[in-house]
């Protein structure tokens, strides 16, 4: 059984570590402004949301990938998929579909990686939240 705090105790761990000026491109601003109204406060609340839920995701796609499960795994893929593609976080949207890609084909080869950059994307997220809102 994964330690089901590891992602978050590494998410928590590295924001505060994490580089003062996150990759420009890593949220798309004018995506998120569009579906929040341009309101900081709920652009805020909309992005940590996506953290909580990515690391519940994150967390259950560690656990499914130690059990070979491609099934479990293949859906917590398209879970951070669809969310970071809602909420204007293309690099993750990116990874998560070779992942989900990866499971489908039941071919886990890179999957440590793929999850272990996906991880490393939510703690720059996490910094841009803070960044950005405060």
């Amino acid at each position: 059984m994964v330690n089901q705090n590891i992602v978050v105790n590494t998410i928590t761990e590295k924001s505060s570590d994490s580089v003062s000026n996150p990759r420009e491109s890593l949220v798309d601003l004018e995506h998120l402004e569009a579906i929040c109204g341009g309101d900081l406060e709920f652009e805020q609340e909309v992005l940590q949301m996506f953290v909580e839920d990515t690391v519940e995701n994150l967390e259950a796609a560690r656990e499914a990938l130690g059990n070979s499960d491609c099934e479990v795994l293949l859906h917590n893929a398209h879970q951070i998929k669809g969310s970071s593609a809602n909420v204007g976080v293309p690099s993750i949207t990116e990874i998560a579909s070779r992942l989900e890609t990866q499971a489908r084909q039941k071919s886990l080869v890179n999957a440590p990686e793929l999850i272990d950059s996906l991880t490393e994307l939510l703690v720059q997220v996490r910094a841009f939240i803070h960044n950005r809102c405060g």
